[in-house]
């Protein structure tokens, strides 16, 4: 598949403003040019980022937005593990060309992968703190927290259990094993839950978007 038939299908699946789409062309091209320097992502998906990486993290756009009409302030978005950036760069980006009434931290513990983080955010324009630091070493508290592909559903909570609050949401881009972390953290978290099934334009193989709250370790 060619880049341009890629960025058809993107554009089949997400609606985004020119604005978002040249910062993510710039965002692609960037990719391209470090992966090799950074270990970024598998060079197999270099060719597919625009359905592989960007449509995945965008998906979580109209979630975040319904969050944001619900809260009716500023609130906190947290990426842990942010790798080459998905979903948190992404989201930067459109929380940057949409205007959200957000913050949004990268936490990424891997020195090169920050340092990527750091060189596209300056190049993106985009105003966003990156914490170069494992999560359970942050002592920060978020309304959002998003991972993509980082641990087990039961390990991702309890690595992210600092950063979390009462009322804190998770959304979380998973595969299709998902139904198997849910039985394992349900064993030592109490949480209530949704499930998001990924477009089939973008997924074929049963990933979904996991959205939890009230979030809560077993006694």
């Amino acid at each position: 598949m060619t880049e341009q038939t890629d960025k058809l299908r993107f554009r089949e699946i997400c609606d985004v403003s020119r604005e978002t789409f040249d910062k993510l062309e710039e965002y692609s091209s960037f990719l391209k040019e470090t992966n090799d320097k950074f270990n970024l992502v598998g060079k197999s998906t270099l060719q597919s980022i625009w359905v592989r990486h960007f449509a995945d993290s965008i998906k979580l756009k109209p979630i975040i937005e319904m969050a944001l009409d619900s809260a009716g302030k500023k609130i906190k978005i947290c990426d842990v593990g942010s790798g080459a950036g998905f979903p948190g760069m992404v989201l930067a980006i459109l929380a940057n060309t949409n205007k959200w009434n957000v913050t949004i931290t990268l936490i990424e513990s891997n020195i090169k992968k920050a340092n990527f983080l750091q060189e596209l955010s300056r190049i993106l324009k985009l105003n966003i703190l990156i914490i170069t630091k494992r999560a359970e070493q942050v002592d920060e508290t978020f309304d959002i927290i998003t991972a993509r592909a980082l641990s087990k559903l039961r390990n991702l909570l309890i690595v992210c259990r600092k950063l979390k609050h009462r009322k804190t949401n998770f959304f979380l881009l998973k595969g299709r094993n998902w139904e198997n972390e849910m039985i394992e953290a349900k064993k030592q978290w109490n949480f209530s839950f949704k499930v998001v099934k990924n477009n089939k334009i973008l997924d074929k193989t049963g990933g979904v978007t996991l959205l939890l709250n009230n979030v809560v370790r077993k006694k």
